[in-house]
C-alpha cells in the first residue's frame, strides 16, 4: 500500500493487551482515512444507545493516507459515541502528532475497554507497551508531556493527552496533544478519562512510501504557492492568526456579542488580531508541513495574567471575549492556558460561562450556587474565577456548570431560552444571522452546533478556488440553494476529514487537486464522480449513527436565541428562513422530511447495511 502505512493498533486496556490489525488496500479506498475509518469502526462496534462511559465506547484515532504528501495534511481525527449530543462524536487536530504516528508505522490507534489503574500508550517505531500511569494521573497536559517525554527518554516524543477536566468526566474536556493544540468538541477527553488513560506518547523513524515520491515533492511545491496565495492566508491568517476573523468579520456581523444578543461591541479592537500582533504576540507558530503558520505564541510579562505559552485563537477570543464583553486580551490569553492545561473545550467553556452570567443576571442562577462570585459582563477576573470552578470541577459551581450549558439548564429546570445549544453542543463564533448557510450547518451537522463540518460560509465569501461543485453563488442573506451550498460543502470536509487535510490549506485547493493528490500519494486512480459518492457515503454514515441513536429531523434545529434578530450590526434585523433552506438541505441529500437517509440513497452510495439497518430487508 502506498499513503498507509497499512496498519493500526488495537488496544483493549481491560486485558491489557495490544496487537496490530492490518488494513485491506479495497476497505481503505472506500472508507480513505481519519474519521472514515472511525466512523466506520465506530457504526460497526459501538452500540448507538449505551451509556458513553460505558466501556464499550471507543476512541479511533486515525490519520490519513494525505498526511505528509500535502502541505497542511498534518492533522489527525478521534471518533467516539459522544455524551454530550449522545451520538456521534468527532474531533480533529493539528501539530505533529498525525505524522509521527505514520513514521512510527501506524495509521491509527484505537482503544476500548477499561483499565483497572490509569494507564498511557508508548509507541517507538513498530514497538508498543501499555505503561503505568499513577505519578502523572492529576497533572495537567503541560507537565503531562514533559513528565511522559523524560520518563520514556524521547525529548521530541509526540505526546496526546488529558487533564484534570477529563480524569474527572466533565463533558466539557477535550484531549490536549503538542502543547495546547486540541481535539476539541463533543467530550472526547471525558471519555478518554473513563477509561482511566491519561495520554499516547508517539516517536517515529520511518518513512512514508508513495505511489510517485517525485510527483509527491512537487505536488507539496505547487500547492503551498496555491494557499500562500489563497486570499483568506495572504489577507491575514499568517500574520494574524485566526483571530483574524475578529477584526474582518466585525462589519458583516459574524461575530456573537453578550451570549447573541447584540450585533456591536467596540471592544472587538481590543482583542483582535491586530491588538494581539501588537501587544502580546512573541512568534507564529506552525503545524507540521504547513505554509500558513496561524498559531500564536505570547507572552505577558507582569500582572496577575503573567505566563508564556501558546495563544488564544479566534474562537477562544470569541467565547471568552465578546461574547462576554470581556475586552482584556491578557485575561483571555490566561483563560485560554487554564483550559489548555485542564484540557477543556474553550468553545463550550466560554459559552457555558456566557449562559451563566446571563442566568445569573436573571435571577436563575444564585450567588450561593457559584460560590459566592459575582458575575457581571464584561467583569475579567470573576469570568476567571468561574472557569478556574468549572476546569476543577470545584465546589458548587463546577458541579453545575462543568457538563456545560445544556446539561445545568436541565439541572436547574430553566434557562433553557438562552441556551446555544445543537444536540447539546454549544455553537461556535459565527453567526448564522450574518450568513444563513451556517444556520444549515449547525443544524445537520452531526456532532451539534459545528462550523468546521462544511463551514458554507467561505463559499458564499468566494474563498473557495473554485466553489466545489457550486456554479452560482447567492447573497448570504439570500436563502435560495443554501441547503444545496451546505450538503456540498459538508461533503467536501467530509472528504478532508478522511484525508486528513487542514481546513484553511484545503479550501485552498479543488477536486481536482485531491484527485492528483491520490494518484499520487497512494496510486489511486478514481474520478470527480467516485469522490462525490466516496464523500456522501461518509457524511450520511456518520449521520446514520445518529439516527439508530435516536436523533430525527427535531434534532436538527437551532435554538430560539440563535433565531432572535439583532437591532444593531451587519446582521441586523435578520434571521434564517430555516423551514425553507432545510427542505432543500433534505431534498438535496436524499433524507426524508424526517431528516432519515432513504433506502435507494444508502444503497447508491455504498451502504447496504445501513438501509437495512434504518429500513428493514
Amino acid at each position: 500500500m502506498f499513503g498507509w502505512m497499512g496498519k493500526y493498533l488495537r488496544v483493549n486496556l481491560t486485558e491489557g493487551k495490544i496487537k496490530e490489525v492490518p488494513i485491506d488496500e479495497q476497505w481503505a479506498k472506500t472508507w480513505i482515512g481519519g474519521s472514515g475509518f472511525g466512523a466506520r469502526l465506530l457504526y460497526d462496534e459501538v452500540p448507538p444507545k449505551i451509556d458513553e462511559f460505558d466501556e464499550k465506547n471507543k476512541l479511533y484515532f486515525f490519520t490519513g493516507p494525505l498526511s505528509g504528501g500535502l502541505p497542511c495534511s498534518s492533522r489527525f481525527t478521534v471518533v467516539f459515541k459522544s455524551p454530550i449530543s449522545h451520538g456521534y462524536g468527532e474531533a480533529n487536530s493539528g501539530g505533529y502528532f498525525a505524522f509521527e504516528m505514520k513514521r512510527a508505522g501506524y495509521d491509527g490507534i484505537v482503544i476500548e475497554g477499561k483499565s483497572e489503574k490509569p494507564v498511557y500508550l508508548s509507541v517507538k517505531d513498530n514497538k508498543y507497551e501499555l505503561r503505568d500511569a499513577s505519578k502523572i494521573w492529576g497533572q495537567g497536559t503541560f507537565k503531562t508531556q514533559e513528565m511522559i517525554r523524560e520518563e520514556i527518554g524521547e525529548k521530541k516524543a509526540r505526546v496526546l493527552c488529558i487533564g484534570p477536566a477529563g480524569e474527572k468526566k466533565s463533558k466539557l474536556a477535550c484531549i490536549i496533544n503538542d502543547e495546547a493544540r486540541a481535539l476539541g468538541r463533543g467530550g472526547a477527553g471525558a471519555v478518554m478519562g473513563s477509561k482511566n488513560f491519561k495520554a499516547i506518547a508517539i516517536k517515529g523513524t520511518g518513512d512514508i512510501k508513495w505511489a510517485n515520491p517525485d510527483a509527491v515533492k512537487e505536488q507539496i511545491k505547487k500547492y503551498t504557492h496555491w494557499i500562500e496565495i489563497n486570499p483568506m492566508v495572504a489577507l491575514g491568517l499568517g500574520k494574524y492568526g485566526t483571530e483574524y476573523f475578529m477584526d474582518s468579520m466585525k462589519p458583516l456581523g459574524d461575530i456573537p456579542i453578550k451570549n447573541w444578543q447584540l450585533g456591536e461591541w467596540d471592544g472587538t479592537d481590543r482583542i483582535g488580531g491586530g491588538a494581539m500582533y501588537k501587544t502580546i504576540l512573541k512568534k507564529q507558530t506552525a503545524c507540521y508541513n504547513c505554509p500558513i503558520r496561524c498559531g500564536r505564541w505570547v507572552e505577558i510579562k507582569k500582572g496577575p495574567y503573567k505566563y508564556e505559552g501558546p495563544g488564544p485563537e479566534y474562537e477562544t477570543c470569541g467565547t471568552f471575549g465578546s461574547l462576554l464583553l470581556v475586552d482584556n486580551l491578557e485575561a483571555i490569553s490566561w483563560v485560554n492556558y487554564l483550559c489548555n492545561d485542564y484540557g477543556v473545550d474553550t468553545i463550550s467553556t466560554g459559552a457555558t460561562v456566557a449562559w451563566a452570567i446571563e442566568a445569573y443576571e436573571k435571577g436563575i442562577i444564585k450567588k450561593n450556587d457559584i460560590d459566592g462570585i459575582e458575575l457581571a459582563w464584561g467583569n475579567a477576573d470573576a469570568v476567571v474565577r468561574l472557569t478556574e470552578k468549572i476546569v476543577r470541577r470545584e465546589g458548587k459551581a463546577g458541579q453545575l456548570l462543568a457538563d456545560g450549558s445544556q446539561a445545568a439548564a436541565d439541572k436547574l429546570g430553566k434557562g433553557h431560552e438562552f441556551l446555544t445549544t445543537v444536540k447539546g453542543l454549544e455553537a461556535p463564533m459565527h453567526d448564522p444571522r450574518a450568513f444563513y448557510s451556517m444556520g444549515v450547518e449547525y443544524a445537520t451537522a452531526p456532532r451539534g452546533a459545528c462550523h468546521v463540518t462544511g463551514y458554507p460560509s467561505i463559499a458564499d465569501m468566494g474563498l473557495l478556488q473554485p466553489p466545489a461543485g457550486i456554479t452560482k453563488r447567492t447573497g448570504r442573506f439570500d436563502p435560495t440553494g443554501k441547503g444545496t451550498l451546505t450538503a456540498v460543502m459538508q461533503d467536501v470536509f467530509a472528504v478532508l476529514a478522511a484525508g486528513v487535510i487542514c481546513m484553511f490549506g484545503g479550501t485552498a485547493m479543488s477536486t481536482p487537486t485531491f484527485l492528483e493528490a491520490f494518484r499520487n500519494c497512494c496510486g489511486w486512480n478514481i474520478d470527480e464522480l467516485t469522490l462525490n459518492i466516496t464523500a456522501d457515503r461518509l457524511f450520511n454514515l456518520k449521520w446514520a449513527y445518529c439516527v439508530r441513536a435516536g436523533m430525527s429531523a427535531k434534532d436538527n434545529r437551532l435554538p430560539p436565541r440563535l433565531l432572535t434578530p439583532t437591532k444593531e450590526g451587519g446582521q441586523k434585523g435578520r434571521v434564517p428562513p430555516m423551514d425553507v433552506m432545510m427542505k432543500d438541505y433534505y431534498a438535496f441529500r436524499g433524507w426524508t422530511e424526517d431528516a432519515i437517509p432513504t433506502k435507494d440513497r444508502l444503497i447508491i452510495i455504498g451502504l447496504p447495511d445501513v438501509a437495512k439497518d434504518l429500513w428493514g430487508a
